[in-house]
């Protein structure tokens, strides 16, 4: 006679071991997955949070029909698979092209699979399909309250074409830091201008970074930029890859601080002005950092600077937009292999020298020295933003001097 409980036992078992085969597909997605990054839309906010999930609006889920291969003969029905190619454009990714075919795998290739929920007309332009990811719910604490402000979404797509949402930033702030400044009534931490991330924003963090950043010798020439006002991290701060990484050794603290001549340029060398990249832990660093002031004429800027993490040559890793005084502008791309490489790299780099190396305790650490050539040199350069593109590489810039 068998056990009653037999039954009970074996349906309880297989449960949990759904339950933790789900967790670790999800893990493994989490640590192993591409890493994309997408522009939400906004949505009615009395219907922005119901229960303990957010409900979250791509606008990755419109879908033009005129981007599918082969084009559709018929409109779709609801729960047809579809699958998109996602593209980096600037910071986020869009739609390349769509299939209802699942398409052949391409090593660089960042394909999400979604279903048609519906197909409609809009005037003038090509249909649109509205496609679901089974990622337009973000299950937040109980109780954890309601935060405002521009949405994105860090996701991290797995060979099987499913996105796994891996952080929700608002107002480039992770949402738990930024619903919670809101039930506070505080300020949440911003990742604004002045170039400080998450961790930095708050005034005791401000002002431990302050204590680690020499200060700027009265004496230093205008033509090197004072850059004091923008720095993130010190010369002697270990770069935060992923929670538990050995950072042994991966600072700058062998640099020198102070006014450097370096490859043959003096360089005011006192902090770092670090971009976040789809590596470094997130929240930690600001996408972008912009009205960096300059306030000079010049024939040319040099730039001391370097990444963290390679990626291969031809990848444009940031871009430096020079702001002059009649509103005008030229940006400078930031391409791996021609103006910068990895700190932990010393080989020949195109256009850049390496300006500085040294070897400490567990590897060889360098910097590129790049120039870039002022075709408008009777006018004024007011402000300068440097914008990272969101690829392997965190971009990091220590200096800019004119001449």
């Amino acid at each position: 006679m068998k056990p009653k409980w037999l039954p009970v036992g074996l349906v309880v078992g297989l449960q949990v071991a759904w339950m933790v085969g789900t967790s670790l597909v999800q893990e493994r997605s989490l640590v192993h997955g591409a890493v994309v990054l997408l522009e939400t839309q906004p949505v009615d906010p009395r219907d922005f949070l119901r229960g303990d999930y957010v409900i979250l609006n791509y606008k990755i889920s419109d879908v033009s029909t005129a981007l599918f291969t082969p084009p559709l003969s018929s409109a779709l029905s609801p729960g047809t698979p579809v699958y998109v190619t996602l593209a980096q454009r600037g910071k986020f990714h869009q739609v390349e092209h769509a299939s209802t075919e699942q398409p052949k795998a391409e090593r660089e290739a960042v394909v999400l699979k979604g279903t048609a929920r519906y197909q409609w007309d809009d005037a003038g332009t090509p249909s649109q399909v509205r496609v679901e990811y089974g990622l337009e719910r973000y299950y937040v604490s109980e109780g954890s309250g309601n935060a405002r402000g521009k949405m994105t979404v860090e996701v991290a797509v797995n060979l099987s074409r499913k996105g796994i949402i891996k952080q929700v930033y608002v107002d480039g702030v992770p949402f738990a830091d930024a619903a919670r400044a809101e039930a506070d009534g505080s300020s949440p931490p911003s990742r604004g201008t002045d170039g400080f991330g998450n961790r930095a924003t708050r005034s005791a963090d401000r002002t431990v970074l302050g204590r680690q950043i020499p200060p700027r010798d009265p004496r230093t020439a205008r033509e090197l930029l004072d850059l004091t006002a923008y720095y993130n991290a010190a010369l002697t701060n270990s770069w935060e890859i992923a929670s538990g990484e050995d950072t042994t050794g991966k600072d700058l603290d062998a640099l020198p601080p102070g006014v450097q001549t370096l490859a043959g340029t003096p360089f005011d060398v006192r902090g770092i002005l670090q971009l976040n990249s789809s590596r470094l832990a997130p929240g930690v660093y600001p996408h972008e950092i912009r009205g960096i002031k300059a306030r000079v004429k010049c024939r040319s800027l040099r730039f001391l600077h370097a990444t963290r993490s390679p990626v291969r040559d031809g990848i444009k890793v940031a871009s430096i937009t020079i702001h002059y005084a009649d509103s005008r502008q030229a940006t400078i791309p930031i391409v791996c292999g021609e103006n910068v490489r990895d700190c932990e790299s010393t080989e020949p780099c195109g256009n850049a020298v390496v300006a500085w190396s040294a070897t400490n305790a567990t590897s060889r650490l360098g910097l590129y020295k790049c120039g870039w050539l002022n075709e408008r040199p009777e006018v004024e350069i007011t402000t300068v933003d440097y914008v990272s593109e969101w690829t392997e590489a965190a971009p990091f810039l220590i200096a800019i001097t004119a001449d």
